[in-house]
């Protein structure tokens, strides 16, 4: 890993309930979705859950992005029309796609204790994002530099 998160930074993943993920295609066209997610450093995990979904889970252009091109970048943000509140974690990493065994069993555990809803949608045979974080970006509007974020 490039860099280490902070115990700041960890705590500001850990708080937020959506980021932004961007993936590519083979011809480097760029895909971007709001993602709800579970961190345990250095993993996200998103569950492909059925909700809305117009084709099957395989057919969806960030699954087969990430066949592809399993590189992502994950935003994780806060904006305020106070600007002198605005931060931002930047994650870049490789995902790939996980369908069964113990650490599928433990991302939707924990989807699950982070997201209510998941618990009634049966995510439990659903694939889950599993994103392996190789760095950490941040910014923080008027951050000092003892607040390592």
């Amino acid at each position: 890993m490039n860099n280490a998160p902070s115990p700041e930074v960890k705590q500001f993943i850990h708080e937020h309930r959506v980021g932004r993920m961007a993936t590519a295609d083979t011809n480097g066209r760029p895909h971007l979705i709001p993602f709800c997610y579970a961190y345990c450093d250095p993993f996200l995990y998103m569950a492909l859950d059925r909700k809305s979904k117009q084709v099957p889970i395989q057919r969806l252009q960030r699954v087969q992005n990430i066949m592809s091109n399993p590189k992502v970048a994950i935003l994780i943000d806060d904006y305020l029309e106070d600007w002198t509140r605005l931060a931002f974690v930047l994650l870049r990493g490789q995902a790939e796609l996980i369908s069964e065994g113990t650490e599928h069993e433990y991302a939707i555990t924990l989807l699950k204790r982070k997201y209510h809803q998941y618990k009634k949608m049966g995510i439990d045979q659903c694939p889950v994002i599993k994103i392996t974080i190789s760095s950490y970006s941040t910014w923080k509007e008027n951050a000092t530099p003892d607040l390592n974020f």
